[in-house]
């Protein structure tokens, strides 16, 4: 699989560790598995909550526990999977392609963690935030849907992010 370094991506800040294997590994996988000729918007947010445990699913997590709001990540799982259109792609040898939405939402993360100043590295807060801030997507809608739209936003503001002011990611 290609890695972040390998690959042209919208983003001055380095990638956690984790992030990197949710954006290459994992979202290959989603895509593959889903039979899709290229990697969308839903194949990133569906390999971060099957890693499950980046800062970015444990915010989804808080929004139900200490918000009280109807925000399920097996909701959103469910939600995503059916967006994806089914089967449609012709198969593809080595790395999948990024659609064109792919790349647009990489430019949202980038942007997210851009945003977000103590940020050191990009991590799974920012794809999550990325994913909200994508105008129309079932992200956005489920978020809204819900009413944690506004909420999950400003929680992400003021979170610190998994690795704040920590310098590069070592591992």
């Amino acid at each position: 699989m290609s890695t972040p370094s390998a690959m042209k991506w919208p983003w001055a800040k380095p990638v956690t560790p984790r992030v990197e294997k949710v954006l290459t590994t994992l979202a290959q996988a989603q895509a593959r598995t889903f039979g899709s000729a290229e990697i969308l918007p839903e194949h990133f947010l569906l390999a971060m909550l099957a890693e499950g445990t980046g800062l970015g699913c444990r915010m989804l997590t808080s929004l139900k526990v200490d918000a009280g709001l109807d925000v399920e990540p097996e909701a959103l799982r469910a939600l995503l999977e059916g967006a994806l259109p089914q089967g449609g792609g012709p198969a593809v040898e080595g790395d999948l392609p990024l659609s064109k939405r792919g790349e647009r939402f990489l430019e949202l993360v980038a942007e997210a963690a851009k945003n977000m100043l103590d940020a050191a590295s990009i991590g799974t807060e920012h794809i999550l935030m990325g994913a909200a801030t994508e105008q129309g997507s079932v992200v956005d809608r489920y978020f809204t849907a819900t009413g944690a739209h506004d909420m999950l936003m400003f929680a992400l503001v003021c979170t610190p992010g998994e690795n704040a002011g920590a310098g590069p990611p070592t591992e």
